[in-house]
C-alpha cells in the first residue's frame, strides 16, 4: 500500500534532535539524515463534504452557463416573461422576429417599435411609443465618503410615470446607446437638460403631449416615404 502525502521537510530540533544523536549509531546516521517531514493535515469529513458540495455547485453552474450560451436565448426567456401577462402565443413569434432582425448595441436590441434588454435575468421590454424621455445616469457607491464603485445606466421614462434602468459598464457606452436610439426614435427627449427636468417635474402631461405629436408626425412622414 502506498500513501502519497505532502508537507514541509524541516531540520530536527529539540528532543527529536537529541534522540537522533542518542539512539542512532554512526552507520544509521548515514542512512537517516536529521530531517523530518511535517505532513499537511488531511481535511476532516465535514471539510470533504463542503469541498464536494462546492465542486458539485461549480459543475452545475458550468452546465447552466453552457446551456445558456447554446440554447436560443429569446423563446425561453420571453415565454417566462410573457406567461405572467397571459399572452405567450400571441407575441412570441413577433418577439422572435424583433430579436433577430433588430439593431443591437451593447446587448440592447431596439427598433422603431420595441426596446429590449436582459440583464442578470431581468427583462426590460418596452414599447417605444410609451417612451417619453431617456437620459444617462451614474450612481456612486461610497464607503466612509470614499468612492468605491460607479454604476452607469440610462434611465427610460415612460408615459405612465414609471422609470426603467438599463445598466452598462462604461459612460461612453451610454452616450453610444443614446446616439443610436436618437437616430431611430428622434421624437423622444434625450439628455438631462434643465429644461427637460423642469418639464418632467412640473408639466409632465405637456411633455407627453409634445412627444406624442412629434411621434405621430414622424410616423406619418415615414409612411409617406419622406424619411
Amino acid at each position: 500500500m502506498t500513501l502519497n502525502v505532502e508537507g514541509y521537510i524541516r531540520e530536527l530540533s529539540g528532543e527529536s534532535l537529541q534522540y537522533y544523536y542518542e539512539y542512532l549509531d554512526e552507520d544509521q546516521k548515514d542512512e537517516f539524515l536529521p530531517y523530518k517531514l511535517e505532513v499537511f493535515p488531511l481535511p476532516s469529513v465535514a471539510g470533504l463534504v463542503i469541498i464536494g458540495f462546492f465542486l458539485m455547485l461549480f459543475m452545475v453552474c458550468t452546465i447552466i452557463y453552457t446551456i445558456e450560451a447554446i440554447w436560443p436565448p429569446l423563446p425561453r426567456k420571453f415565454k417566462r416573461y410573457l406567461r405572467k401577462s397571459g399572452d405567450v402565443d400571441g407575441r412570441i413569434q413577433q418577439l422572435e422576429q424583433f430579436y433577430h432582425n433588430s439593431n443591437s448595441i451593447s446587448g440592447i436590441h431596439y427598433s422603431y417599435e420595441m426596446l429590449y434588454a436582459c440583464q442578470k435575468g431581468k427583462i426590460r421590454l418596452i414599447d417605444t411609443k410609451d417612451i417619453v424621455w431617456i437620459y444617462p445616469s451614474c450612481n456612486t457607491v461610497r464607503v466612509n465618503l470614499i468612492p468605491v464603485a460607479r454604476f452607469h445606466s440610462i434611465v427610460v421614462c415612460l408615459q405612465n410615470g414609471t422609470k426603467r434602468r438599463i445598466y452598462f459598464s462604461y459612460r461612453r457606452t451610454g452616450d453610444e446607446i443614446i446616439q443610436a436610439l436618437s437616430e431611430v426614435m428622434p421624437y423622444i427627449y434625450y439628455g438631462y437638460q434643465p429644461e427637460f427636468i423642469n418639464l418632467y417635474r412640473k408639466n409632465f402631461r405637456d411633455m407627453v403631449a409634445r412627444k406624442e405629436a412629434c411621434r405621430l408626425r414622424f410616423w406619418n412622414d415615414k409612411n409617406r416615404g419622406i424619411i
